[in-house]
């Protein structure tokens, strides 16, 4: 149809899709986000580890979402749901910026190096705002500590475990950097 706008099945609204998207450009531009479920997660709302590859990845409290490097499927979600991360680029010596949410496979990664190895092919593709995360302070009944960056995917990772989960790159993840301490509900 020529000069009409029709809606598929599949596809959200006209007006979801430009919400979505004026809202991805809000927080690109101002560094926060307040519009819809993906802004409220990029943001540390329902954000999960990973039981199958360890990473971080924004779930919203459900199994399936994202892209898991182990069985090319999504993620399982286990443990804590962390929250209120802030966002912006006002760097501490106990805050670091540049941690994004990949739209491709869900996690979270650093985006200073560049983009990364990400599980669903290619590199991250950053969406919403940038979050500025705790690192090298104590842990608390609300934050939990052993969260790492690991320099081949550049995704965080749990750290805290004997086993380091599974790497988009191959093998485990590893280690190199701050202690983060992410704060969970």
């Amino acid at each position: 149809m020529t000069g009409t706008y029709e809606q598929r099945p599949d596809s959200p609204g006209r007006r979801k899709f430009l919400g979505r998207t004026l809202g991805i450009a809000a927080g690109l531009v101002g560094g926060t986000l307040a519009l819809g479920g993906e802004a409220q997660a990029e943001s540390g709302l329902g954000w999960r580890f990973c039981q199958q590859c360890f990473v971080m990845f924004c779930g919203q409290g459900t199994n399936g979402q994202g892209r898991c490097v182990v069985g090319g499927s999504g993620h399982v979600a286990q443990g804590f749901q962390f929250s209120n991360m802030p966002t912006g680029y006002t760097e501490t010596p106990n805050d670091q910026s540049y941690w994004n949410f990949c739209g491709n496979c869900y996690n979270m990664y650093f985006s200073y190096y560049g983009p990364g190895l990400c599980a669903g092919g290619n590199g991250h593709r950053s969406l919403g705002a940038t979050m500025l995360l705790r690192h090298d302070v104590p842990e608390t009944p609300t934050a939990q500590a052993h969260w790492r960056f690991c320099y081949r995917c550049f995704c965080m990772f749990y750290g805290g475990y004997p086993t380091k989960g599974r790497c988009a790159t191959g093998g485990i993840h590893q280690a190199q950097g701050f202690d983060f301490v992410l704060p969970h509900a």
